[in-house]
Formats: structure tokens, sequence, C-alpha cells
């Protein structure tokens, strides 16, 4: 076997990364790195209001136009794919890009792209701590909206106590009774105007708080992700992000034989939606398929959401002993019998709640 001199085969590695390497760069400062044939990442430095990218790979060259909102960035598709395929992909991408931005691909051959497909990355209209921020003064007024409905009674009692829940999402943890009374209670009620415009989230349009449940959409999220409600209330959609959603969802509305799908609406609008009976539903878009939200509808008034701790606090509840119940997305819920003493806090700590299987 010949040893080959090493200084030669360094000279070779570096032609070889070369030739598997190459990169783009134009007027309109994108830059992104190929390696065999597909592009790892695409960024544009000076964000241009209007022009084309050019990408040269091994497959040949892909040109697209691009807005001042544009970030791209590539990914696997099937090697059979067509241009048209790939179009009908680019244009189902609408955050961040104009509606009719396809792909102008050009391969070796003069067929199809082989593993090569731009899509774009949307820009956010909120930072994550205003997110944040919407969705604890959302929860806040809608736990208002629920206080109104409770029992007037002298000298109620309050349960205060924690549930161990492993996860980021300890928070949207629901702690309910499962029964007070007869579980007779009806909702704060308000005369909804279906599409009308909307204030900011959480907000009617002269500023002041709302007075039922509301389920807004910032960031392509589901604002808040979890919303428990009273049975009969109605839910308010506004829309409050800068790009237009389809809310839907694949489980009938509690009380309706109904699935709901409110249709494709933009910034500002406000859908209605009245939930009669008690149960849950799984709210998703069918325009973002990432997002993903529940409204929980349930008997009472007596619930609450813990915070990322664990921690919770329903009050005003009528001395008595009741069944204390949990809810969560993803762990099977558990319960605890307590006993409410007149003007006492009840402290409990509900058992640890697990994966549902």
């Amino acid at each position: 076997m010949i040893k080959m001199p090493k200084f030669l085969t360094i000279v070779l590695v570096i032609f070889c990364v070369g030739v598997l390497t190459s990169y783009v760069d134009n007027a309109h400062g994108a830059k992104g790195e190929v390696h065999k044939g597909k592009v790892k990442k695409v960024e544009l430095g000076d964000k241009p209001k209007t022009g084309k990218i050019t990408i040269a790979t091994e497959a040949g060259d892909m040109t697209f136009n691009v807005t001042d909102k544009t970030v791209i960035k590539i990914i696997d598709i099937d090697k059979t794919s067509t241009k048209a395929d790939i179009g009908s992909i680019l244009s189902e991408e609408k955050d961040g890009a104009d509606k009719a931005d396809t792909a102008e691909i050009k391969t070796k051959d003069g067929t199809t792209a082989k593993k090569i497909v731009a899509t774009t990355k949307r820009r956010m209209t909120f930072t994550r701590e205003e997110v944040k921020k919407k969705a604890e003064e959302i929860s806040r007024n809608n736990a208002e909206a629920a206080e109104k409905a409770k029992l007037a009674v002298e000298n109620p009692g309050t349960i205060k106590g924690k549930v161990k829940v492993f996860t980021r999402t300890s928070g949207d943890t629901i702690i309910y009774i499962v029964k007070v009374g007869d579980n007779n209670f009806t909702p704060s009620k308000k005369e909804h105007v279906p599409e009308i415009k909307a204030g900011s989230a959480g907000t009617k349009a002269d500023g002041s708080p709302r007075e039922y449940p509301v389920m807004d959409q910032l960031n392509i999220l589901f604002t808040p992700h979890v919303l428990p409600i009273l049975k009969g209330s109605t839910v308010d959609f506004p829309n409050s992000d800068t790009v237009r959603h389809n809310v839907f969802s694949p489980d009938k509305t509690p009380g309706s034989d109904v699935k709901i799908n409110l249709g494709t609406y933009p910034t500002g609008t406000i859908k209605v939606v009245n939930v009669s009976g008690s149960g849950e539903m799984d709210l998703l878009c069918n325009v973002h398929s990432e997002m993903s939200g529940f409204i929980v509808s349930l008997d009472n008034p007596y619930f609450t959401l813990t915070d990322r701790k664990g921690n919770f606090t329903i009050g005003n509840v009528p001395p008595g002993t009741y069944t204390l119940k949990t809810w969560h997305e993803s762990f099977a819920s558990v319960s605890q019998e307590v006993n409410v003493a007149s003007g006492k806090v009840t402290d409990v700590t509900l058992p640890k709640m697990k994966k549902k299987r």
C-alpha cells in the first residue's frame, strides 16, 4: 500500500471540502452554506424590501422572491417532488412572505429539485414577555368572570394547596371542585356581536376588562394555552396576530353535536362560540398546524389554574365536604376529598400526577 505524504493528505482534504461546500452571497446580504446538495441555513443580512435570492446547489440553482420579513431556511423534501409540489408548499407559508411567492427551480437535468425546498420563518409580533403578560391578564379576567357566578355565602372558606406535576407546563393544570350543591350555576351574560373589532387582549374596545372568557391568538399561539370556563359561557376568539387564523376543533363542542370551524379571519376580528355543556375541546388552526390549545368547560365556577410550581387557591367556597380534581392535557387526573370550614383556609397537597398512557 502506497503511503501519501502528510502534507498532500491535508491538501486533498481541503480540496474535497471545497468541492462539497459552497456559499451563496448576493447584494442583499443573503448567506448560506451548502453541503452535499442541500443548504443547512440561509439568512438575510441587510433585509431588502424586495429582491431575489439565488441559491446554488449540486442539484442546480434556486431563485425566489423575498420581502423585508423573509428569513429563508432549506428543508428536505422527497426527491421525486416536482416544481408544482414545491410551489404548493411555499404558497402555504404565508407568514413573513407574500402569498404569491413561488420557487423557480433549475436542476442540472432540467426536471425536478432534489431534496431542496425554501420556506419562510414568521416574524413574531410580540416578545415572549408580552405574550406571558397577556396570557396572565386574560386568565385573570377569565377568573373574575367565573367569580361572579359563585354563590353568595357569608363567611366562606378557602382551599389552598399544591399538586406535583413534573413538567414545564405545570401552570396549565386545572384544579376544580367536582360538585357544589346541584351544580346549577349561570355564567355572566353579555351581548356578543360576532366579527367586531377588538381592543387589546382581554379587554373590550373601550379598554375595560371583559366579563366573559377570552381565547386570543398571539405569535401563532393560543393565549392562554388552557382556558377553564363555566358551562354555558360564550367564549370570545379575538385575533391579535398580524396574520390570519382559522380556529377549529376536531371535538364536538360540549353540549352540542357541532364541531367549530371559525373560518379564516384577520387581525382585530372577534369570533364567538357558546359552550353549553361540560367537557373539553382541543383547539387547532388550519393555517398553522403547530398551534394547539384547550378549552375545558366545567359544571361550576369553583376552579383555578395552578402557577408554574403547582400552587393554587380556590376562594369563596361554601363550607362543606368536596372532591377536588385535576385536569392536564398530558397527565392523568388525580382527586382528593377536602373539608372546607367557615372562614378557614384548608391546606391540601394533591397526589402526584402521572403521565397518561
